[in-house]
C-alpha cells in the first residue's frame, strides 16, 4: 500500500487549504483525496485569465498540478509545475507539490532530498518528516526512517498516518510489539486504517492480528 497517497491524510488535504480558488475550478474531497473539476482549456478566457497572469496567486496554478496528480496524469503535472516555478519563486507549496509528484514516479533519492528542503523551509511541516521517512524506507532504510519519525514536530505525532506508518516501518524491522503498538495508536484516530492495514504488504506479519 503506498502511504504516501490515498492515507497520508493531513499532508495532501492541508496542502491548499484557504487558499484562493478560481472561479469555474472546485476542490472536493474524496476518501482524504482531492477531485479538480470543472477545469476546462476551453473555459471563457475572463475565467482562465489567472493562469495566463504572471501576477496571479501561485497557489491557483497549483491546484491544477496537484489536479492532474490526482488523476495519475503525472506528465501534464510536471508539465504544469514546470511553468509555476517558472513564474514564482520557489515556496514550500511548490517543493511539496514536487515531492508529491517525485514519490509518485518512485523517484525515491530525488523525493529523499526535496524533503529535507521542505523540513529547512518548514521544520513545523510534518510533510517533510512523513514523505522522507517514506522515502528511506523505500530505500531500505528502514533504521533511518524510524530516526526520522522520531525527530518530527509535536504536531504531526497526532496524526494516525505517524502512527501508521511508524508501525509499518517497525513492523519491516520485525518489533512486531512495538509495530502492534502503534498501529493500534493509528487504528483508534482512524479506523479506515484498519482495512488499509489489512492489504499492506509491509504487515504480513501481522495479517492474523490485524
Amino acid at each position: 500500500m503506498r502511504r504516501y497517497a490515498g492515507t497520508l491524510k493531513g499532508y495532501d488535504r492541508d496542502f491548499f487549504r484557504g487558499e484562493f480558488i478560481p472561479s469555474g475550478l472546485t476542490i472536493a474531497e474524496s476518501n482524504s483525496r482531492f477531485v479538480v473539476s470543472g477545469f476546462s482549456e476551453h473555459r471563457p478566457a475572463s475565467e482562465m485569465a489567472c493562469f495566463n497572469d504572471p501576477n496571479s496567486n501561485s497557489e491557483a496554478m497549483l491546484q491544477v498540478v496537484h489536479g492532474y496528480y490526482e488523476l495519475g496524469m503525472n506528465e501534464d503535472a510536471w508539465n504544469e509545475l514546470r511553468a509555476v516555478e517558472k513564474r514564482f519563486p520557489q515556496t514550500s507549496a511548490i517543493i511539496q507539490m514536487k515531492l508529491l509528484l517525485l514519490i509518485k514516479d518512485e523517484q525515491w533519492n530525488d523525493a529523499l532530498g526535496f524533503s529535507e528542503e521542505l523540513r529547512r523551509m518548514e521544520p513545523q511541516n510534518g510533510a517533510g518528516f512523513i514523505h522522507g521517512a517514506y522515502c528511506l524506507h523505500e530505500l531500505s532504510r528502514t533504521g533511518d526512517a524510524l530516526e526520522l519519525l522520531e525527530k518530527a514536530p509535536e504536531s504531526v505525532r497526532e496524526e494516525a498516518i505517524y502512527h501508521y506508518n511508524k508501525g509499518c516501518y517497525q513492523a519491516a524491522i520485525g518489533d512486531i510489539e512495538t509495530a502492534r503498538s502503534c498501529l493500534q495508536k493509528s487504528f483508534d484516530l482512524d479506523k479506515s486504517l484498519v482495512d488499509v492495514a489489512r492489504k499492506d504488504p509491509d504487515l504480513v506479519a501481522l495479517q492474523g492480528a490485524l
